[in-house]
């Protein structure tokens, strides 16, 4: 008799526990209920850096979390509600997998996260292609590639090319400069190549000349590599070089090689030698590049990025109105400017400078989202010589694995 109440009791605890261990459970982990993938994540948009924290909303019995921040297929964090630093501009697709004792759930978000260049203290990327460009419209993401038409005017002579780049991406290359060393009393000189491996961005280009005069004829193409260093171009006025190694191979089986490179170490010891030396550090150059450098290339690199450097050098927040730099007086106009699908936020420059004792004219539209001048135009004055080229279409590789 006395073993039954006891019983009794002891049933009705153990349905208390059982109640009191069901209720402690979740909605989101209910047992036995298969994983229901779900997330919030807030902020979703912001300037880089953007901190996202992401909150798991999942539902049924969830027993792990897989994340992936930019759809690369690639696990970023397992945590339940993590937190993740988005560095660089652009739209970011997020995806979460609720992982359950015998299933899982995948959640798929597109174009979740937003992230816009800094409107402070942000500088014109200056050639770097691995830069993330963020146009007014499309999608933001890397250059995949770019093409351009452009004419030059010279002694006369009109010449018409187009021109295509392709972004190969990063590599360690050697780059070659020629260290020359003259003692100033026996008048005797040594010439010595100095090697030295450098990260770059490497971008080919392909120029077909539609028209040359003077009776010159072309091969049919001509493709010039660039090396492009990752790192910070320089600022200082006696180094301008943009790329540091250049190669051509044309459609004839001619070939050439540049390439030139000088620390601050080396600049100085040009400049302060040892008593009774004179030391020069020189471009190592084999075969030659003919006139394609000074109409493609250097108008592309070089006078460019001369007139950008100023430009470069005050940020991307500009106002409309005249800044001096460098000698240079730069007159600035916001300008929004299509280029294939995409519109860029841009700026009209225009500055006036010499070139080799020559009053020049600098034109052009360039934008801080993209390492490409929009439009250039190079006009002598007092003479009708010019160089100009505008972009004509470009490929962005998005930061959603896709290209468009």
């Amino acid at each position: 008799m006395t073993g039954k109440p006891f019983r009794k009791l002891a049933l009705s605890f153990l349905a208390f526990l059982l109640i009191m261990v069901a209720s402690s459970v979740p909605a989101c982990q209910e047992m036995g209920m298969p994983p229901e993938a779900d997330f919030t994540a807030a902020p979703t948009s912001g300037a880089a850096p953007l901190k996202v924290q992401f909150t798991d909303t999942s539902t049924g019995q969830v027993t792990g979390w897989e994340w992936d921040f930019n759809a690369n297929g690639e696990i970023d964090s397992v945590e339940q509600h993590p937190v993740f630093v988005f560095q660089n501009p652009g739209v970011y697709t997020v995806a979460l997998t609720a992982k359950g004792p015998v299933v899982k759930d995948t959640v798929v978000i597109e174009q979740l996260i937003k992230v816009a260049i800094p409107e402070e203290g942000r500088d014109w990327p200056a050639y770097d292609f691995g830069y993330h460009v963020r146009p007014a419209g499309g999608f933001a993401g890397s250059i995949r590639s770019f093409t351009m038409r452009g004419t030059s005017l010279e002694d006369g002579v009109a010449r018409k090319f187009s021109l295509e780049g392709t972004y190969s991406g990063i590599s360690t290359v050697p780059i070659v400069t020629i260290l020359r060393e003259t003692d100033l009393t026996s008048q005797e000189t040594t010439e010595k190549e100095l090697v030295k491996p450098l990260e770059c961005h490497e971008v080919r280009h392909r120029i077909v000349m539609d028209h040359g005069g003077g009776g010159i004829v072309y091969p049919e193409w001509v493709d010039i590599t660039l090396w492009i260093p990752t790192g910070e171009l320089t600022k200082d006025p006696e180094y301008h070089w943009v790329y540091v190694k250049a190669v051509l191979e044309d459609s004839e089986g001619n070939s050439a090689e540049w390439s030139y490179y000088t620390d601050v170490i080396m600049r100085d010891e040009a400049k302060y030698p040892p008593p009774g030396k004179e030391i020069t550090y020189n471009p190592h150059v084999r075969g030659s590049f003919d006139h394609y450098d000074r109409w493609a290339i250097h108008g592309l690199y070089g006078w460019a990025w001369t007139l950008g450097r100023g430009f470069a050098d005050q940020g991307m927040v500009l106002d409309d109105g005249t800044m001096e730099w460098n000698g240079l007086t730069y007159h600035l106009a916001r300008d929004n400017r299509s280029v294939g699908a995409y519109e860029f936020h841009a700026w009209s420059i225009t500055a006036d400078a010499m070139i080799d004792n020559k009053e020049v004219e600098y034109r052009a539209n360039m934008t801080p989202e993209f390492p490409l001048p929009l439009t250039f135009r190079l006009q002598f004055k007092g003479v009708q010589d010019f160089v100009d080229y505008r972009l004509t279409g470009v490929v962005i590789s998005r930061s959603l694995g896709m290209s468009s």
